[in-house]
């Protein structure tokens, strides 16, 4: 009987378990009384240790839901912050409010084109006002790439950009793409990245009453992140396997030494690479995906500052 109600009074009154145990303990002290007792002396304790039961299940059955509804609560919270990254996707209301969306528009009830990429809803920029998001980055004082597609309608979708309210950092003025859906990619200075939070704003600069600029993503990407796409995405191209094998593995090599630090080792490498690609371009390397390749390679060398060290070593 003492341990058992030791166990009662050190156990938590949260476990299913622990209330059994507790209930008979109780009623192992019941039967124990009755055999040194008188009827009445049982029937009194009976009648108080009924009551204590009572309470006991009335408090495991409210506990147990209100701990259970905590712990799904707070386990939503932790996953809500862990999906909170570097992209956001416009138009979907959900990953918007992970990323502070502020001073937008109506989301857009048009469909981006399924060939343009996946991501497919957008939402419309406030009519000369200023739209924004929060972005999270893994390093500060890096520079990163801005990636952004918009839409560019008959209307003046005109915009800037700004980067934690500095800037702008881009101007677009409409129908300079000369696409239906221009892809933006600016490189950001790493002086502006002063947070692992960076807020991207767009000033709306239409001149009429419908420019609105829908915007599809936004995103902000580092050159390992860049790179590594980059490897992934020569899978796709129409190159020969032996091809796509050596490049892949020269771009590995640029991936590990950013990931190194070694910024006079990337910028070497990537000028290797894009005069690979450029003596291929048109014969084994179809014409197209060479110029979009070697202009992803040279926006990552920008992004290091590869002109920057060239200068450098030259005084």
């Amino acid at each position: 009987m003492k341990k058992l109600r030791t166990h009662f009074k050190t156990c938590s009154s949260s476990s299913t378990f622990c209330a059994l145990l507790s209930a008979f303990a109780t009623w192992r002290e019941i039967d124990f009384h009755a055999k040194t007792q008188g009827r009445k002396g049982v029937l009194n304790r009976s009648l108080s240790t009924c009551g204590l039961i009572f309470n006991l299940i009335f408090l495991v059955g409210y506990l147990c839901p209100t701990i259970a509804l905590s712990q799904d609560v707070s386990s939503h919270a932790r996953t809500r912050v862990a999906s909170a990254d570097n992209y956001v996707d416009m138009g979907n209301p959900e990953d918007e409010r992970l990323h502070n969306a502020q001073g937008w528009g109506a989301i857009n009830s048009g469909l981006l084109p399924q060939t343009n990429a996946e991501d497919r809803t957008s939402r419309y920029q406030t009519l000369r006002g200023s739209s924004s998001v929060e972005l999270f980055v893994p390093q500060v004082g890096v520079a990163y790439t801005l990636l952004f597609r918009t839409e560019d309608g008959a209307a003046d979708d005109s915009f800037d950009v700004y980067v934690n309210d500095q800037g702008p950092v881009y101007k677009y003025r409409h129908g300079a793409s000369g696409q239906d859906y221009p892809l933006h990619q600016v490189n950001i200075e790493a002086s502006l990245i002063t947070d692992s939070r960076v807020k991207v704003r767009f000033k709306n600069r239409a001149h009429d009453e419908w420019g609105r600029a829908a915007v599809y993503f936004i995103a902000l990407k580092g050159a390992a992140e860049q790179i590594a796409e980059l490897v992934d995405g020569m899978q796709r191209t129409r190159l020969a396997p032996e091809v796509v094998a050596r490049l892949a593995a020269e771009l590995q090599s640029v991936h590990n030494a950013i990931d190194g630090g070694n910024a006079a080792n990337v910028c070497r490498e990537l000028s290797a690479i894009i005069g690979e690609i450029e003596a291929m371009s048109g014969g084994e390397f179809p014409l197209e995906e060479a110029i979009g390749m070697m202009s992803d390679l040279m926006r990552v060398k920008a992004l290091v500052g590869c002109h920057s060290i060239r200068a450098e070593h030259s005084r």
